[in-house]
């Protein structure tokens, strides 16, 4: 491909050809052998005097805000990223005094040395000055070149949609720059054929290019983009690399990426694809470290052929930090030729000012730098895709190819898709391997709370080696209220803790090497990382992790400190590494740093320990001053509980005859406060209760002035027509000098008491009337069924006709269970008028309960009902025939109730206490009906258990008797699910029998 005529268009972009004009020369003085001083661009450091020292490796940011870090600002930029350059050359983006002051710091740093000077490492130099030099070379405005690569043309437009700039447009466009400069883009665009075409927009990505199709009105065919910079707008040219576009699905980047199971095996996917469909030759994912050095991930060759770089360092200096921001910006970065010569940017020097931003543009031009660094690597043409993560710059897909190559447009989009995929994929992997990291760390915190506030310590030791797993330490231990533990590189746990200059003393302190923090004497050697938790602010209560030395072998790609080299002439040249061959470092002296995760988990731990520390204490507290206080308000309390049940309040009367009720009115009296005492009970006198006195014996006791108690008086409401009784008692009040004061005293209210002894006279009276009825009924009764029972049984002997015979037979069915229910009445009067005394004895229920049930089955033989027994020998101390009747109730009522079906009788000893149950398979009872199973009277209708005939005396006799052998019954049952009555003895009953 052709390009135009390259004019230089500031002092700058002159500056910038001179410059690269020098690189042969600066080469073939490389390879002379001239004196060169090797200076580091990471850790290397100024000394004392400001002597420029040997480096170690590259591995802090360039930001960082010492000498020693603004040092790798003289670094050559990034090898495949915008547009970097070196102090030696590409320079042409500063003006003139920036451009002076950048060539200054390099002949300071690295002039030609003297046999004595070759011998050192470095030269005096004022700190001073060095530090304003290379403040003004770290500023260096990489984004704005002041060329182009030949591939492409670029025409810059102002807010005015004037053209002030333009470049290549000879070659591409057919029109050279200073004929469209100064005029109106509209016109020009028509005029090529390439108005209004319509670009997408990504407002929440970095900007990802996707050229238009164009036909010009010369009849050739070219790619354009449109980009926006500094309020201005840059349309880019190309002609296509290739007719026709290649046909790439881009839903193969969402299969191919779909299911990764880690970032690695995304990295892996992502190179494959990206080799397989970009024809570049080497493609590899490369990650940045918290500290901006970066590591091949992973790497794919075309063929299948071997991988160079993977597992890879490589310094922060080869990415500094101007180009990073332009890869946060832009998507992607394509140098096709590395040997094409750049195109310099024309502009229009009444509409425009100062030097162009086109940082976006993809044909921003490359500094010599840049290239010389890529020859070291044996390559010729290279596309860098950024990805970013949340927002920030995570790493880059590098493709590299050793001969020149301009990837067509559908390859550079489908690459562009890739690595804005990469970034939510990389996210949520991260995320997940975050989220099963916390998921391990949860049930620490549950222990520790199920541990409670006074078992922290324990809860610690118990849990110390998970803790020590979880944060990936060596070593742990910990100081709470003076009981110490130390485990792993811990021998004891050290007095002297690390803290950072007026830092908060809560502060979550993570030490990652020897020579910051840990110095005190009483920490272990063995200790160059720690975490340090304090858990209050006197630092006395601690939590500490420790980690050992990090002996870490790091493979980079060359050695990476930086060479100053010199010219016969003695300009000085900033030269990239000539080797990328590995070249391994051993680092000491640090531990791993505690990541995001395990700070959070720290500051977790330390809320969590600390809260339940403090709730112990609190709560030892609140404890100490309840004994207190229980102490010193128990007699008070005892005082005032009286007063609450009794329903007592104090009153006061002043000489006025004025009465105030003091605590409030709790009666809900409000006609009784503030009133004239004697005239009030006076008018609302109404009736007398409980030894009454007339309105003239109350006149009286007020009007003596001499103490009175238990005068009671009966008050009407005169707003309810409620009736209110009071038990009224004062004392006369009298001041000092003997003048009447008035009275203080005692008001209960007994109306409460009052009516429930009415009611309770009227219960008993009605009580006493139904038992004198039932026992009268029941004692007329029981003569005239005796006799019918006795000619039931005569003229059954006598009947020889069957259907006589039968009916004979239901007739004296219906006399037994007619006087079964007499016999219930009785019983049931004689235990509610309290004339039941129990003969107590010891008692074989197992002898009984056989006895019982071998009657039972003897009467149901025929009848589809099973009556099984599981009987233990028992005895217990009671009363025979009455628990002899419970037994036959309850036998009865489940044979009625289970038929068809089974009864199952059993004794056992639990506790103690000798436990009957008697089970059937009935029809069961519903809950709710539970308690009226065993009241009398209850009708058929309400409930499916029934006692003698119906009338529901049965379980009401079995819960009387059990009431008054003091036997525990309780019923277990459901509707549908059969009925269990439980029989519990009194312990004595049956601890007496047994001995």
């Amino acid at each position: 491909m052709g390009s135009g005529p390259c004019r230089p268009a500031t002092h700058a972009g002159a500056a910038a050809v001179a410059l690269s004009c020098v690189v042969p020369a600066w080469d073939a003085a490389q390879r002379a052998m001239v004196p060169r001083s090797t200076v580091g661009c990471g850790l290397g450091g100024i000394g004392g005097r400001g002597r420029l020292e040997r480096a170690g490796p590259p591995c802090a940011s360039p930001d960082r805000g010492s000498a020693r870090a603004r040092w790798a600002a003289l670094s050559p930029f990034d090898p495949n990223g915008p547009s970097g350059r070196s102090v030696s050359a590409g320079l042409s983006g500063l003006d003139a005094p920036s451009l002076c002051l950048c060539v200054a710091a390099a002949l300071l740093v690295a002039q030609p040395m003297s046999p004595k000077d070759q011998s050192d490492t470095g030269r005096d130099i004022p700190p001073e000055v060095l530090e304003g030099l290379l403040a003004t070379c770290a500023s260096e405005p990489i984004h704005r070149p002041g060329a182009v690569q030949p591939w492409g043309a670029l025409v810059v437009v102002n807010a005015q949609s004037r053209v002030v700039a333009a470049a290549n447009t000879a070659a591409i466009l057919g029109q050279a720059p200073e004929t469209i400069l100064g005029a109106d883009w509209s016109a020009v665009a028509a005029g090529l054929g390439v108005a209004g075409l319509r670009f997408h927009t990504q407002p929440r990505f970095p900007h990802v290019s996707i050229p238009r199709v164009a036909a010009l009105s010369t009849g050739s065919t070219v790619l354009v983009d449109r980009f926006e910079a500094a309020g201005r707008v840059l349309y880019e040219f190309e002609q296509p690399p290739c007719d026709p576009e290649p046909d790439i699905d881009s839903a193969e980047v969402m299969l191919a990426l779909h299911g990764c199971t880690s970032v690695g095996d995304a990295a892996a996917r992502a190179t494959r694809l990206l080799s397989d469909i970009s024809g570049f030759h080497r493609c590899m994912l490369y990650e940045f470290d918290p500290d901006w050095c970066g590591t091949v991930i992973a790497e794919a060759v075309a063929g299948g052929g071997p991988t160079r770089f993977v597992d890879h360092r490589f310094p922060a200096s080869d990415i500094p930090e101007q180009a990073r921001r332009l890869y946060t910006a832009s998507v992607m970065r394509i140098i096709p030729d590395i040997a094409a010569p750049t195109c310099p940017l024309v502009t229009d020097g009444t509409l425009l000012s100062g030097a162009i931003d086109i940082g976006p543009a993809l044909t921003r031009a490359v500094s010599p730098v840049h290239l010389q660094y890529l020859r070291n690597m044996e390559v010729q043409a290279t596309m860098v895709l950024s990805i970013l993560v949340e927002g920030r710059l995570w790493g880059m897909l590098v493709c590299q190819h050793p001969t020149p190559y301009r990837p067509p447009a559908a390859v550079r989009l489908f690459a562009q898709h890739l690595a804005c995929a990469l970034g939510p994929v990389i996210a949520f992997l991260r995320l997940q391997h975050e989220t099963n990291r916390q998921r391990a760390i949860t049930p620490v915190f549950e222990t520790l709370r199920r541990g409670g506030a006074g078992a922290v310590a324990t809860s610690l030791r118990t849990l110390a080696g998970h803790l020590q797993m979880l944060m990936n330490a060596d070593g742990f231990a910990f100081r709470i209220g003076g009981a110490d533990y130390a485990s792993g590189v811990f021998t004891s746990v050290p007095r002297h803790l690390p803290r950072r200059e007026g830092a908060d003393p809560m502060e979550v302190l993570s030490v990652a090497a020897s020579d910051t923090a840990i110095d005190t004497g009483d920490w272990p050697p063995t200790v160059v990382g720690a975490l340090v938790i304090p858990l209050d602010v006197d630092r006395r209560d601690v939590l500490l992790f420790g980690r050992r030395d990090q002996v870490e072998p790091v493979r980079w790609a060359g050695e990476p400190n930086k060479t100053i080299t010199v010219d016969p002439s003695g300009v000085p040249r900033l030269s990239p590494r000539g080797s990328f061959e590995a070249w391994i470092e051993v680092k000491r002296g640090r531990a791993r740093p505690f990541d995001a995760i395990e700070l959070g988990f720290a500051e977790t731990l330390q809320t969590l320990i600390g809260r339940l520390i403090a709730h112990h204490a609190l709560t030892e507290e609140l404890a100490r001053r309840r004994d207190v206080e229980r102490l010193l308000t128990e007699e008070e309390r005892r005082k005032q509980q009286f007063l609450d049940l009794s329903g007592i309040r104090f009153w006061e009367a002043r000489s006025s005859g004025r009465i105030t009720f003091l605590g409030g009115n709790t009666w809900s009296l409000p006609w009784l406060a503030d009133k004239d005492l004697d005239r009030l009970i006076v008018d609302v006198l109404t009736r007398d209760i409980l030894q009454p006195v007339q309105a003239g014996e109350i006149r009286r006791l007020f009007g003596s002035r001499a103490a009175f108690s238990d005068v009671t008086i009966s008050l009407v409401d005169p707003l309810s027509g409620a009736p209110h009784t009071l038990v009224l008692g004062a004392v006369p009040q009298y001041s000092a000098a003997g003048a009447f004061l008035g009275w203080r005293g005692v008001a209960a209210n007994v109306t409460d008491q009052v009516n429930q002894q009415v009611r309770a006279a009227e219960l008993d009276a009605v009580v006493a009337a139904k038992n004198r009825l039932v026992a009268s009924v029941s004692h007329d009764l029981r003569q005239p069924l005796q006799a019918m029972t006795l000619f039931a049984s005569l003229a059954a002997a006598r009947a020889t006709d069957p259907d006589l015979a039968d009916l004979i037979a239901r007739i004296e069915t219906q006399s037994n269970a007619l006087s079964s229910l007499v016999n219930a009445l009785l019983d049931v009067g004689r235990i509610d008028d309290d004339l039941v005394r129990p003969v107590m004895a010891v008692v074989d229920l197992t002898e009984m309960l056989h006895r019982v049930v071998r009657e039972y089955r003897d009467t149901q033989k025929g009848k589809p009902i099973a009556i099984r027994c599981v009987l233990q020998p028992a005895r217990a101390i009671t009363d025979a025939g009455l628990v002899e009747r419970l037994f036959r109730n309850l036998i009865q009522n489940a044979v009625k109730f289970a038929t068809p079906g089974r009864v199952l009788v059993g004794i056992r000893r639990r506790s103690g206490r000798q436990v009957i149950e008697v089970m059937d398979d009935g029809p069961g009872i519903a809950p709710e009906h539970h308690e009226e199973v065993f009241s009398a009277w209850r009708s058929r209708q309400t409930l499916p258990i029934q006692g003698p005939e119906g009338m529901g005396l049965g379980l009401a006799t079995v819960r009387r008797i059990a009431d008054v052998l003091g036997i525990t019954i309780q019923l277990r049952s459901r509707s549908g699910q059969g009925t269990r009555f439980t029989l519990t003895f009194p312990a004595d009953a049956t601890s007496a029998a047994l001995s």
